[in-house]
């Protein structure tokens, strides 16, 4: 069992805080079996929501599957119980805000797409946001200003 962060890190304009997605968020990343290294070529979709009875059927994980080419098993399972919101401290600086237990797969890239919360300077909720190619821009009535996430790019550690 290898348990693996995934920490985001990004420049946020008026923005408090990004909220850690809900149980239901579909992080879709590229996985590669740590048996022979073999690395997906499209994006899996992983969600805390999502629960699947393991193969020797002792546990529920949110995701299994088998390598096409080594035909290992594959488990991850996203410990919900690690959210960690990136806030307006966190500016620039990659931040941990999930962590996922694997098994046989380690997680190499993430696409961040939709269903992200934004909370402004003025405490204005932005849901369901899109962070299209690293960004995402609004506008906030309150501040008569624009909130915006620029730069925003993911890694994956070992905790």
């Amino acid at each position: 069992m290898v348990k693996i962060g995934m920490q985001i890190c990004g420049t946020l304009e008026n923005v408090a805080k990004v909220l850690t997605p809900q149980p239901e968020f579909m992080y879709f990343m590229k996985l590669q079996c740590t048996s022979c290294q073999e690395v997906s070529e499209t994006w899996v979709a992983v969600s805390a929501s999502d629960e699947v009875q393991g193969r020797t059927g002792r546990s529920i994980v949110s995701h299994l599957s088998v390598c096409k080419f080594c035909h290992k098993e594959k488990i991850m399972t996203v410990l919900q119980d690690t959210n960690s919101e990136y806030t307006k401290d966190d500016d620039e600086r990659f931040k941990t805000i999930i962590v996922f237990d694997c098994r046989g797969v380690e997680p190499v890239d993430f696409d961040f797409r939709d269903g992200w919360t934004v909370v402004s300077v003025s405490g204005r909720k932005f849901t369901d946001i899109e962070i299209e190619d690293g960004e995402w821009v609004d506008f906030d009535e309150d501040l008569k200003e624009s909130v915006a996430l620029y730069s925003m790019k993911s890694q994956f550690v070992k905790v």
